[in-house]
C-alpha cells in the first residue's frame, strides 16, 4: 500500500525516485501508516543537468493515493473543495471529479469520498507549505473503486527543490466534517504557527452593496460626476439596511488591456470616501488591483518611480506605490478592499505573477493597517491571513460550501452572482455568508 507517481519513469538505481518527461526528479519518501492513515512526503527537484528551459517549469506532476474498494450504493458521494465545498454524486459509471486548483478556486488542497448514510469515508490532503499549485481529483469506476490523486504544478527553477506532504486518512463516521476539522488541526494551524500568522477575523454581516463606474459617475465617465453622488448612494443604501458598501474603481483612464489604476486620489469622488465610511460605521471599501503595477502596459504616470517590469509587489518602487495606496485609503476611511482577480499568486497558466508569501504578506500588512483585504474566489490560507474572500460567480442554487465554517471559522465569505435574487440572498444569509449585491438591484 503506497502512493505512486503517474507518467514518470522509475530510477533504476533507486525505486523511490521517479523522473518525469521534463527531467524533474520526484522522490517518494517511505510512507508511515497506522489504523487511520497513510502518510508520506515527496521531494520534487528540478536538476541543472539537461534543463534547457529558462525560468520556472510549467510541468505538472500527478501523484496517486492507494485506491480504495467498497461496495457501490447510491449513498456514495465525492466531496470537492471547489468554492467552499461541493457534494457530487458517485455515479454508476466511470467519472472524474475535480476541485480546480488550490490556493484559489479549490478552498483546501483536499478531496474526499464517503458514504453519506453512514458518514464513513476517506480524505486525501496534499499540502505545500510554499503554496505550490495543487489540484485535488477523484476518479470513480462506477462500481465501488475510488482513486484519489493530485496534480501539482511546483513551478521550480533549475536547481530548486521543494517538499509536499501527503496524507490519506480514513474516518469511521462524521464525514466530511471530521475530515476538514482534521485538516485544520493537522495542516493549516501548524503551517500558520510556524510562519507566525495569526488567524484573522472579519465583522462583516448582513447584505453588502457594490457600485461603481458607470453607475457612480454616469454614462459620460469621470467628467460627468456630480459632487455628493457617493454620499447620496451611501445614505440610500444605509437607509434600506445595507451592512456595507464597496465602490468599484474605473478602468476609464488605464491603457488598453491594463486592469485598474491604483491612484484613487485621481477620482473626483475620493474626497467623499471618509463621509461614506462614517455612514456605514467603517464598513466601507473599494476595489484594488495592485498586481496591475506588475503589467508592462500599466499606466506609468499613475505609478511614479515604478520600473516597466517590477517583479515583486513588496520591494522597491512597487512596494512604495502599494504602500502609498494603502495609506491613502486608510486615511480616507476605507476599511475593506476587494482585491480583484487575486484568488492566488498565479495566473491561469500556473505562472506566478507575485511570490506566494508576497501575496499573503500584502494582505497581512493591510490587515495590520486596519484594512481587510478580501481577494476574489480565494482559499483557506488567504482567509486565515486576511479574514475574508469573495466567491464569484456563486450562482444559485448555492452548493454545500461547508468547508469555510469548519476550516476558517473566524473569516467571512462574501458571495456575488450575476443571477442574484431574493431566494439566493436569503439562503446566503441563513448560512452565515455575506451576499454582495449590485446597488440598483438592492434598492429595487
Amino acid at each position: 500500500v503506497d502512493f505512486w507517481i503517474d507518467g514518470a519513469t522509475r530510477d533504476p538505481n533507486n525505486d523511490r525516485v521517479f523522473v518525469t518527461a521534463g527531467g524533474t526528479r520526484v522522490t517518494l519518501n517511505p510512507p508511515s501508516a497506522d489504523e487511520a492513515s497513510i502518510r508520506t512526503t515527496i521531494t520534487i527537484t528540478r536538476p541543472w543537468d539537461g534543463a534547457w528551459q529558462i525560468g520556472p517549469s510549467d510541468e505538472q506532476i500527478t501523484i496517486h493515493a492507494p485506491w480504495v474498494q467498497t461496495r457501490w450504493r447510491d449513498s456514495l458521494r465525492v466531496y470537492s473543495s471547489y468554492m467552499g465545498g461541493q457534494i457530487r454524486d458517485w455515479p454508476a459509471a466511470p467519472a472524474f471529479h475535480s476541485s480546480a486548483a488550490w490556493p484559489g478556486f479549490a478552498y483546501t488542497p483536499t478531496i474526499a469520498a464517503y458514504d453519506q448514510a453512514s458518514g464513513s469515508g476517506i480524505g486525501l490532503t496534499a499540502f505545500s507549505a510554499r503554496l505550490r499549485q495543487i489540484e485535488p481529483i477523484a476518479w470513480t469506476d462506477g462500481n465501488g473503486v475510488v482513486g484519489l490523486f493530485v496534480r501539482i504544478t511546483p513551478r521550480l527553477d533549475r536547481g530548486e527543490s521543494d517538499t509536499v506532504a501527503l496524507e490519506l486518512r480514513r474516518f469511521a463516521s462524521g464525514m466530511p466534517d471530521e475530515f476538514f476539522a482534521s485538516y485544520r488541526k493537522r495542516f493549516l494551524l501548524p503551517w500558520a504557527k510556524k510562519l507566525g500568522i495569526d488567524e484573522a477575523s472579519c465583522d462583516a454581516s448582513g447584505v453588502w452593496v457594490h457600485d461603481g463606474w458607470p453607475g457612480l459617475v454616469g454614462a459620460n465617465g469621470l467628467t460627468s460626476y456630480q459632487p455628493g453622488n457617493l454620499i447620496r448612494i451611501a445614505e440610500m443604501c444605509r437607509a434600506r439596511g445595507a451592512g456595507g458598501l464597496v465602490i468599484w474603481s474605473t478602468g476609464e483612464r488605464t491603457a488598453p488591456g491594463a486592469m485598474y489604476e491604483n491612484d484613487h486620489r485621481e477620482y473626483p469622488w475620493f474626497a467623499e470616501y471618509a463621509e461614506a465610511s462614517k455612514i456605514f460605521d467603517g464598513r466601507f471599501g473599494c476595489l484594488i488591483a495592485p498586481q496591475a503595477i506588475m503589467r508592462p502596459n500599466a499606466p506609468r504616470e499613475y505609478i511614479p518611480g515604478v520600473d516597466d517590469a517590477p517583479t515583486n509587489l513588496r520591494a522597491g518602487a512597487a512596494r512604495r506605490a502599494v504602500t502609498q495606496l494603502r495609506d491613502d485609503l486608510r486615511a480616507a476611511g476605507v476599511r475593506f478592499a476587494y482585491w480583484d482577480a487575486a484568488q492566488n499568486p498565479a495566473d491561469q497558466h500556473g505562472r506566478w505573477w507575485v511570490e506566494p508569501f508576497d501575496w499573503l504578506g500584502l494582505m497581512m500588512e493591510w490587515r495590520e493597517a486596519g484594512i481587510t483585504v478580501f481577494p476574489e474566489t480565494s482559499s483557506d490560507v488567504a482567509v486565515f491571513a486576511s479574514g475574508a474572500t469573495l466567491f464569484y460567480p456563486a450562482n444559485p442554487p448555492l452548493g454545500d460550501m461547508r468547508i469555510p465554517r469548519i476550516v476558517t471559522p473566524r473569516g467571512r465569505i462574501f458571495l456575488m452572482s450575476p443571477m442574484e435574487n431574493d431566494a439566493w440572498r436569503d439562503d446566503a444569509l441563513r448560512r452565515g455568508f455575506v451576499p454582495f449585491i449590485w446597488r440598483e438591484n438592492f434598492l429595487r
